[in-house]
């Protein structure tokens, strides 16, 4: 076998396509290997640079957390004191209210009890401990 057909499909398979008979595999038509940049040892200033800019990122991002929670907590705050200026304006109308209603109760109790007298020709009817009493 004094000829090689280099273009062959399975001369390709077994010697892969950077393959010269005479020569063996040829290097210089392979891509390099590749080569990983160098990281700056830990005391460069590229270093301390990063370091240094990594650090003012970490930084910047915990002030604006800080600052986003201090809105929220402004907020909150604000909306809680609005809540509670709206409970205690419920509380009063409130209050008022049962207050009003009371006194309608007992003006509607007199009442009551001055038709009854009426209906019993000038005597009040009180009942206590399930016995009725007359009473003046």
């Amino acid at each position: 076998m004094d000829t090689w057909n280099t273009e062959s499909s399975s001369f390709q398979q077994e010697y892969g396509p950077f393959y010269e008979p005479d020569q063996g595999p040829v290097y210089h038509q392979l891509e390099p290997p590749m080569i990983y940049p160098m990281t700056p040892g830990p005391n460069s200033q590229e270093a301390r640079i990063h370091r240094l800019s990594k650090e003012e990122a970490v930084r910047s991002k915990l002030e604006k957390r800080r600052e986003r929670n201090r809105q929220a907590s402004a907020r909150y705050r604000e909306r809680k004191e609005q809540l509670l200026a709206y409970l205690e304006a419920e509380t009063r109308k409130m209050a008022q209210e049962v207050a009003d209603l009371e006194a309608r109760l007992q003006r509607g109790m007199k009442e009551l009890a001055q038709l009854k007298a009426e209906a019993n020709g000038g005597y009040e009817v009180v009942t206590h401990n399930g016995n009725q009493y007359i009473g003046l």
